[in-house]
């Protein structure tokens, strides 16, 4: 069997710039800040649901030809990487954490202008 891809170019990337120059990087890494988080940039090996949203301007019923840049988040601290896992959990003092963070993350950016 194989994987059929339609309607996006996953040859195409969208490179999200650097926090110097992105106020969306800039705030994340200041609200984690504020909770006692330092933001640990990765590149992801798997797929996320990102990579359609960061093409979605090659669609043909866009409207925007300009390209949109997406950052992947999971608010998760002290707790081993087992995602998609057989036994994946995530603890609730960490969940609540996160739920926190995630919070006051989307009022900071629906401040930005």
């Amino acid at each position: 069997f194989e994987f059929i891809n339609t309607g996006v170019d996953l040859k195409q990337s969208v490179i999200t710039p650097d926090e110097s120059t992105n106020p969306w990087w800039a705030t994340l890494i200041s609200v984690c800040s504020k909770h006692g988080s330092k933001v640990q940039k990765r590149i992801f090996p798997g797929g996320t649901d990102a990579r359609f949203v960061r093409e979605y301007h090659l669609l043909p019923h866009a409207t925007n030809n300009k390209p949109i840049q997406a950052i992947g988040f999971s608010p998760i601290k002290n707790t081993p990487v087992l995602l998609h896992d057989h036994d994946e959990w995530l603890d609730k003092t960490e969940f609540l954490r996160g739920c926190r963070l995630y919070s006051d993350l989307v009022q900071a950016l629906a401040e930005l202008p």
